[in-house]
């Protein structure tokens, strides 16, 4: 579990010290996000943390473009995925520029895509 991500840890991922990093703390044994902007590539015209997700506004210094970079980490649980789903969308709905979203949702559709064998709870 990490609350607080020292600079100094950072600085093992990236020694030259070119990347911009924003991260959300675990709760508990789950959650927390690291995202890493590489400062040569893009400007960061600003960021939001929420609950589960971190959105990055972007420059394209190469495409000269501006887009989003959403990371999400969704509640293992499934009493919290209308929460995960709110929110993203209500990003979404007022955003204009093209977004990319990737991470770790923790969501199922049906019961057989679960990869253990005791079905959803």
């Amino acid at each position: 579990m990490i609350q607080y991500c020292e600079k100094k840890l950072l600085r093992n991922f990236n020694y030259n010290d070119d990347y911009l990093w924003l991260y959300n703390s675990s709760n508990g044994k789950s959650g927390g996000i690291l995202v890493g902007v590489r400062i040569e590539l893009y400007d960061v015209g600003s960021f939001q943390q929420d609950k589960y997700m971190i959105q990055v506004n972007l420059w394209d210094k190469q495409l000269k473009q501006k887009w989003n970079l959403l990371i999400v980490y969704g509640a293992p649980h499934d009493d919290n995925k209308m929460e995960l789903l709110a929110e993203i969308s209500s990003f979404c709905s007022r955003n204009v520029e093209p977004i990319i979203i990737g991470g770790d949702f923790n969501i199922l559709r049906y019961a057989n895509e679960r990869n253990k064998p005791h079905g959803l709870k």
